[in-house]
């Protein structure tokens, strides 16, 4: 068997520099010890020729593959944890009777047969550095058969629509049956009219918007200008307005108060 002989390794370092500066001692090193490398070479065979012949079969298998000596791990028994029983709020809040306002707010009827009530939530601008508050409006709907210690059921419909609005037309249609096993209530997003409601817009500003820029006699480019002048004035003002809590109306701050009222 043909052997090549390897130099000596350095670990940390590259070993080419040291071989070079070794290079003429450690050649006089092995033609004085020619003996003594004809035994190693003879010694390094032996060993290898007592090697058993023939790929390593590596180590024997497990079966199972999973430990525990090979057998199978018994099946768990433990059931899924339940989620917590819904319950009734242990402090409500100071409910009262709205329907004809938020009828006249949203001219629509109220429904009948179903009692409307209003309340407001305070809740931090920013839960996570702010210690002021702002004003949530709710609006609760119950039925006659409502359980009074059924868990309520909470409504969020975004900017596009105020909650109350949207459960005022959920229980006027098919969401009716829903009431008979649990209140409803309306969470008002923060920001619209309805709860602090943001006015930081000039009436130039507004009227651009409602007009959409157009004005008598006024081209394509200036309208596009006008709208863009308003856009920008607006945004400087609502800066300076809502400052340092300007970044305190978006979906996370709407979520922490959900989290508040919860």
């Amino acid at each position: 068997m043909a052997l090549a002989r390897r130099g000596p390794v350095f670990r940390g370092r590259s070993h080419t520099a040291p071989a070079r500066a070794r290079s003429g001692r450690a050649g006089r090193s092995w033609r004085r010890s020619g003996v003594s490398v004809a035994a190693l070479v003879a010694a390094v065979t032996i060993g290898i020729s007592a090697c058993a012949i023939g790929p390593d079969p590596g180590p024997a298998l497990v079966p199972g593959g999973g430990g525990n000596g090979g057998q199978t791990a018994p099946a768990s028994s433990s059931a899924p944890a339940k989620a917590p029983e819904l319950r009734a709020p242990a402090n409500d809040l100071p409910w009262q009777d709205c329907a004809a306002k938020v009828s006249g707010d949203y001219g629509a009827p109220a429904p009948n047969g179903l009692r409307v009530q209003c309340a407001t939530l305070a809740s931090p601008v920013d839960p996570d550095r702010s210690q002021t508050t702002l004003s949530l409006a709710l609006t609760r709907i119950t039925s006659p058969t409502t359980p009074a210690d059924a868990a309520p059921l909470v409504l969020t419909s975004g900017t596009d629509m105020p909650s109350s609005r949207a459960l005022l037309l959920l229980a006027s249609g098919a969401g009716r049956s829903l009431l008979d096993k649990h209140p409803v209530v309306a969470v008002d997003r923060r920001g619209i009219p309805q709860s602090t409601p943001l006015d930081c817009l000039t009436r130039a500003d507004r009227a651009a918007y409602a007009d959409n820029g157009l004005t008598r006699g006024a081209s394509e480019d200036r309208r596009i200008g006008d709208l863009a002048s308003a856009a920008s004035d607006a945004a400087d003002a609502c800066t300076e307005t809502l400052a340092p809590d300007q970044l305190a109306f978006g979906v996370g701050a709407a979520a922490s108060d959900l989290e508040t009222l919860r």
